[in-house]
């Protein structure tokens, strides 16, 4: 199964942001998005997300300091990614991040920025999904 991660980018002078790496299941790099806070809690209903270059697989497992003096990186969430789909301007994703399930639906708003609407996936006494 394919994995979404949630990075805390601890940088050099102090300042932080999360990245959030997406598998899209094929040979290429991680999709990634910068968000400017955690976004995997069951709160998390909307966010702005800016894409930004894809990320190497390796980010999926790392934890530490980055070489170069470019900060540290912290695991926050991992998650596992159900589906994945793309369209110009449109991004489906169905998986989990940490406490967050659900279906995130990503709409490109302008240069690199997305909006995303996040809809729970609720578990049902029977441990059906709806």
């Amino acid at each position: 199964m394919r994995s979404m991660v949630l990075l805390r980018h601890e940088l050099a002078d102090g300042t932080r942001h999360f990245d959030w790496l997406i598998d899209p299941g094929s040979p290429r790099a991680l999709m990634t998005f910068r968000v400017a806070e955690p976004i995997h809690s069951g709160d998390s209903r909307a966010f702005t997300a800016e894409m930004i270059g894809d990320h190497r697989r390796m980010y999926l497992d790392f934890e530490g300091p980055i070489p170069g003096g470019r900060g540290r990186i912290v695991r926050v969430a991992r998650g596992a990614l159900e589906a994945l789909g793309e369209q110009q301007g449109r991004i489906v994703i169905r998986g989990s991040l940490g406490g967050l399930a659900g279906v995130f639906v990503g709409r490109h708003t302008d240069g690199p920025w997305w909006r995303f609407a996040v809809t729970p996936l609720t578990i049902t006494s029977d441990s059906r999904r709806r």
